[in-house]
């Protein structure tokens, strides 16, 4: 079997998405003296923190994106199929960031919170990080079909 690139790149997010469920961390970190908040449990000593298993909507867009890309590292032997799903990938990856950002700043709104870049983790930016590696991987699937398509040409 020939180790392609793309294989590498769906590897990389697995591996970041699988660390960030496993060790919990957090998305976004407020550090103000805060108020008990109903429905969240995640306050932290004197922070409040949102991580992907304490907020519902931002665990299930990640396990969705987790299992997507499990499904494409499988599909190495169908290139037209795995490029629809890395299309497809990359749509939850940007629903995903979008979900992050508005429940950070549902939250911040509602409890007279700052929110900013500063709110943010590490991890939010390796999500980021993680959007950018899963597009290299649909831009490696999409100069593996040119090849094939310039072969069929040639025969």
């Amino acid at each position: 079997m020939i180790q392609r690139v793309q294989s590498l790149f769906i590897l990389t997010v697995l591996l970041g998405l699988i660390l960030g469920l496993i060790f919990q961390w957090p998305v976004f970190v407020w550090s103000e003296n805060i108020p008990e908040i109903k429905g969240f449990d995640c306050l932290v000593g004197e922070q409040f923190k949102i991580s992907l298993l304490t907020d519902i909507k931002l665990f299930i867009s990640c396990l969705l994106i987790l299992l997507m890309n499990i499904f494409i590292l499988l599909d190495f032997k169908q290139p037209k199929r795995q490029f629809k799903r890395l299309r497809l990938s990359l749509l939850m990856h940007i629903l995903n960031v979008l979900i992050i950002v508005f429940t950070g700043y549902t939250i911040a709104k509602e409890y007279a919170l700052p929110f900013n870049l500063m709110s943010t983790t590490p991890y939010f930016w390796c999500l980021i990080f993680l959007f950018f590696v899963q597009f290299l991987a649909l831009r490696s699937v999409k100069k593996d079909l040119d090849l094939l398509a310039s072969a069929d040409r040639l025969r």
